[in-house]
């Protein structure tokens, strides 16, 4: 039987200290289905610090929205992380919201290198 890869993470991030950096995870993913998709569209989870949800908004209507609806977030953010862990959620005020890097991809290998010859000038295209 093959473990998927997310619950071999969870039963290790304890142990690694990675238990903050997938609640946040977590937390991104499942904001949209939390706040729903016109909120999400100004906001983004930005930290998980001692029961405070801090989420990052763009405009002033965003903020206070999640003040106004912050019991019913941190319930459902519970629920998304499987565990009683929000308590609060706060907003704070971006200009932009901090974006997400994808991952890199990896360099390529099979690019044409030039042509060296010791001894002698390099060759002239």
């Amino acid at each position: 039987m093959v473990t998927p890869i997310r619950d071999i993470l969870r039963r290790a991030a304890p142990g690694w200290g990675l238990q903050p950096a997938m609640r946040l995870a977590t937390a991104r993913t499942q904001w949209e289905k939390c706040v729903g998709p016109a909120l999400a569209a100004m906001s983004l989870p930005l930290a998980v610090r001692e029961g405070r949800l801090e989420v990052a908004v763009t405009h002033p209507a965003a903020a206070q929205e999640i003040k106004l609806r912050a019991a019913a977030i941190a319930e459902a953010m519970n629920r998304a992380l499987s565990e009683h862990v929000v308590t609060a959620v706060v907003p704070v005020m971006r200009k932009r919201l901090p974006e997400i890097a994808a991952p890199r991809a990896a360099p390529a290998r099979d690019r044409a290198r030039p042509t060296r010859v010791s001894g002698r000038a390099p060759r002239r295209a």
